[in-house]
């Protein structure tokens, strides 16, 4: 019972990780939310042609669903998973990975699938200040309260359907002013826009189009919401028609003939917008309409969004408009949206060289590095964009139309990195910071380190404990941790061996592809710390008496007794133990260790690995002095190099 509750404190579980290079695909990948429970089949391939047993289960972020494996010769290897109705309740992306229950195998291939919310959709659009989407419904497709061809908000927190509004026939683009007081909907059976007031959901007036004409695209100006720029195609001919500014249904007199296939505001005076050509042309907003000089820009495919000094363009390829950064390219190719405040950008689509499947990729937009990515398993790609925006929205949410369907998810491609400091990186059994030690197990508290429901580690091959826990990792200047314990507001990691060559590091926190700051750590021989019952850091120690009980005052250890205490921050052992290690040996600590009852000392019968356990946490037997008083509460400090433990950590003695 007591190592079990020590594995616990330590973080320490008994899963098994399997090895890299293999496919993960499901189908079906997406259902609407408040669908009924439902089969998933779920295969794998791998390089190393591991076949699927009976044993074999479906996790669906990270919890095992009923499972069985198809005998069928024609789907052989396949499993099918049982999905509950109360996973799919609600929008969001869910990860698909495969255990072996047997043998507690995890494979690493990771599938996304996607609830999506409960409504068909040709545009979508994010209202912020009343945190929710609205819709086009297309024609011939409705859903409960969504019917064809209205207008439907969305609650951006459930997926719910709150109203919908009819604005007009075959409603299909969107657009929103910034104060989120106006949602301009293209009404393209009717060559007009239907501008609805979102205060009372209501439409309220009508701006006709050119005449012959149909909306290529259209943007409300930046801090003007009555105010609207529409690229209009002449209905007969598919020509460029004109680049319209509107007040309320009024046309500004300058208009320009050629209009671009989209276009964005870099500025509330400046609109880029291109052809689908290559060329790509900047105008000037002025209060009579559009300027007719345009100004070209070379090097840019049709601009998809525009943030932090950069123009994306739909060929994954960033423009620095001021010219004082040269020309970047990613590797995908579509729809793209910056995160605001976090100079990163976010690409949904296809990649450059046209493999299949589509992607949600970040990239840091200072250097252009790429960051985390989703691969989603959907078919029948439209290149290069799929969509017609990506749409980044609250503190971690993503947005996008895909085949009539709304997704709606939370991911940390979106959300502000992981955050820590030095003082909230702790020796796990006193958690308190200071100097950290080869081999330490150390607990890091911060935000968006991981998960919102905490994992225990995984193996990434039999007693081998893995680096990477439900995507976090922590690098110590470039090696990693062994990963014990990852949620969204702590880490367990065990510090590599090699640091015993150092004396600093520089510490990082990966979670799903997207960095922390880096941290630097003073680098020790040794810094112990003794774990207690309780997780404190204080109180009753974890020490085991003589006969295997935990000692506790209602069990305490008689004097001339033998005793085990469990403690971590030992430094390195002789020989020395492989980072994530589940050791079986008893290998002694290179520099030894020493006791302290009461402040004075007591003979050490071994100090070292604790068998069984991973490589990090060590044991020491000691003696208790024959006629040591009896106690409750006896203090009991370890010092190994030198350096003692933290006060506070008590044994019961009789």
């Amino acid at each position: 019972m007591f190592l079990a509750r020590l594995l616990i404190v330590a973080c320490i579980s008994c899963a098994l990780k399997g090895q890299s290079g293999d496919t993960l695909s499901v189908t079906p990948s997406s259902v609407q939310a408040g669908a009924p429970a439902f089969s998933l089949s779920v295969a794998l391939a791998d390089s190393a042609a591991t076949t699927p047993t009976s044993t074999w289960a479906v996790r669906w972020n990270g919890s095992v669903r009923p499972t069985t494996l198809s005998t069928n010769s024609y789907s052989s290897g396949q499993l099918t998973a049982t999905i509950n109705a109360s996973d799919v309740a609600q929008p969001g992306f869910a990860e698909i990975t495969v255990i072996d229950q047997a043998t507690g195998v995890v494979y690493p291939p990771v599938a996304w699938f996607f609830v999506t919310a409960n409504v068909y959709a040709s545009d979508v659009a994010y209202d912020s200040v009343r945190n929710r989407f609205y819709v086009t419904v297309p024609s011939g497709s409705s859903r409960p309260n969504a019917p064809a061809e209205s207008v439907v908000a969305v609650d951006a927190a459930t997926g719910n359907i709150i109203a919908s509004v009819n604005a007009g026939s075959m409603p299909s683009l969107l657009a929103i002013s910034d104060d989120a007081s106006y949602l301009y909907v293209y009404l393209s059976e009717s060559s007009a826009i239907s501008r609805v007031a979102l205060d009372s959901f209501n439409p309220d007036i009508q701006i006709p189009l050119l005449p012959n004409a149909s909306l290529l695209w259209m943007q409300v100006l930046p801090g003007s919401p009555k105010s609207l720029a529409t690229a209009q195609a002449n209905l007969a001919t598919s020509a460029t028609q004109g680049l319209v500014v509107y007040d309320d249904a009024t046309a500004r007199p300058n208009t320009y003939p050629g209009a671009p296939g989209r276009f964005l505001f870099t500025d509330p005076a400046t609109i880029v917008g291109g052809y689908g050509t290559g060329v790509v042309e900047a105008w000037t907003v002025t209060a009579s309409g559009i300027s007719s000089s345009p100004q070209m820009l070379a090097g840019q495919s049709d601009p998809v969004a525009y943030g932090d000094g950069w123009l994306l363009g739909e060929n994954g390829s960033l423009t620095d408009l001021s010219g004082a950064r040269a020309p970047q390219q990613i590797d995908l190719s579509g729809v793209g949206a910056f995160v605001p405040g976090l100079n990163r950008l976010l690409m949904l689509g296809t990649t450059v060289n046209g493999s299949s499947g589509l992607q949600l990729g970040a990239f840091e937009d200072t250097a252009v590095t790429a960051l985390g990515r989703i691969v989603a398993p959907l078919s029948d790609i439209e290149y290069p964009t799929p969509t017609n925006r990506l749409l980044v929205w609250g503190n971690d949410g993503v947005a996008f139309v895909y085949s009539q369907q709304l997704f709606i998810g939370h991911t940390e491609l979106a959300a502000a990195p992981p955050t820590l400091s030095a003082a909230s990186i702790a020796n796990a059994a006193t958690l308190e910071s200071g100097d950290i030690s080869p081999g330490e197990i150390l607990s890091i508290f911060g935000s968006n380190l991981g998960p919102s429901q905490g994992r225990t580690l995984e193996f990434s091959e039999p007693r081998h404990v893995s680096t990477d826990l439900a995507d976090s990792q922590v690098w110590f200047d470039g090696l990693p941790g062994i990963m014990l314990y990852a949620g969204s507001g702590q880490l367990n990691v065990v510090a590599p061996f090699a640091l015993g060559a150092t004396s600093s590091t520089l510490l990082q926190v990966w979670y799903q592809g997207i960095p922390s700051a880096i941290v630097p750590l003073h680098v020790a021989p040794a810094s112990p710390g003794i774990f207690t019952q309780n997780g404190s850091g204080q109180g009753a120690g974890a020490i085991l008496n003589a006969d295997g009980t935990l000692n506790t005052p209602s069990d305490p250890a008689p004097a001339g007794s033998a005793v085990s205490l469990y403690a971590t921050g030992g430094g390195e052992t002789q020989p020395a133990l492989a980072d994530g290690q589940q050791d079986v040996y008893a290998w002694p600590l290179a520099a030894g260790a020493q006791v302290l009852l009461n402040g004075s000392s007591v003979p050490v019968l071994y100090s070292g690995s604790a068998p069984g356990l991973v490589a990090g946490m060590i044991q020491v037997n000691f003696q208790i002095p024959s006629g040591f008083p009896p106690s409750s509460s006896a203090q009991v400090q370890l010092s190994i190099g030198g350096v003692v433990s933290p006060t506070g950590i008590t044994i019961s003695t009789r």
